[in-house]
């Protein structure tokens, strides 16, 4: 089912054209995991969550990599990234990440599809994955003790 969604409610703030689909098969299985594990790493370093005291309760961070075929052409290289909102699980799944397939800066929107919806930092993403084709993964972290120093 594709819908077209402007999400504005919480955080995500792009439109998206999203396709609710679980992403199977062996193509992004070895992506997939790495990416759960980085994420869990992240996420027991208080970097990446969802914690009651910060941010009044919404989920911060998010991590994604490319997906082939490289090199690629801007707004359509595309990449896997955790879902919005998926901060409050110790542990993801391939469920909690969405493909990205092309993102358009200008108007603002991207097409994904997987069992969630993008993060809200996907439009973030696609531009440091546009400044090239050896951009591979991007980690987006709050750390507190560096805002401090």
């Amino acid at each position: 089912m594709v819908t077209m969604v402007n999400i504005i409610e919480g955080v995500t703030q792009f439109n998206t054209e999203h396709t609710e689909v679980p992403l199977t098969g062996t193509r992004y299985r070895q992506t997939l995991h790495s990416l759960i594990a980085w994420r869990t790493i992240f996420a027991e370093l208080g970097l990446i969550g969802q914690d009651p005291m910060r941010y009044d309760g919404a989920g911060f961070g998010n991590i994604s990599a490319r997906c082939g075929p490289y090199p690629g052409s801007r707004g359509g290289r595309p990449f896997l990234i955790s879902g919005t909102q998926t901060g409050g699980s110790a542990c993801l799944t391939s469920d909690s990440f969405a493909l990205v397939e092309r993102y358009r800066f200008r108007e603002n929107a991207v097409t994904s599809r997987g069992m969630v919806r993008p993060s809200s930092e996907s439009l973030t993403h696609g531009a440091i994955y546009d400044l090239g084709a050896h951009v591979r993964s991007v980690v987006h972290v709050h750390a507190p003790a560096l805002w401090a120093e």
